[in-house]
């Protein structure tokens, strides 16, 4: 997870997109994945964004809507 934290760093810093949209593959990921995804969007906000939303979409997926 280090090495995929620090991708994702240097991609947001690179690109810059104003709004991030995040989704898990699967409906109902395991709590291990769940972690997984808390520890992204921790690197995306210590970044500058924010969650503006966050749930379900209509296929059972969790999602994450960032906004830097």
């Amino acid at each position: 997870m280090p090495i995929v934290c620090a991708g994702l760093r240097a991609l947001v810093g690179r690109v810059r997109p104003p709004v991030i949209y995040r989704v898990t593959k699967s409906r109902n990921p395991p709590e291990k994945a769940l972690r997984k995804h808390i520890l992204l969007t921790r690197v995306l906000e210590d970044e500058g964004y924010a969650v503006i939303e966050s749930g379900t979409d209509p296929w059972g997926r969790r999602f994450w809507v960032l906004k830097r």
